[in-house]
């Protein structure tokens, strides 16, 4: 059973709410670019990178 609240492309942006306390705290799933991924981290956000998906367009 998955309990995660799917927010979509706005994870950095909960996830980073829900670590300073700005908004409740659960359990979160969504999805982010690589720099906000390494940004999230360097900031010691707990996250788990579950996937890589390429940022970059390809011809």
């Amino acid at each position: 059973m998955n309990s995660a609240e799917d927010v979509g492309e706005k994870f950095a942006a909960e996830a980073r709410a829900i670590h300073y306390g700005d908004s409740p705290e659960r359990s979160i799933r969504g999805t982010a670019k690589t720099e906000e991924v390494i940004e999230l981290i360097e900031e010691g956000v707990p996250i788990v990178p579950l996937g890589v998906k390429n940022d970059r367009k390809v011809n």
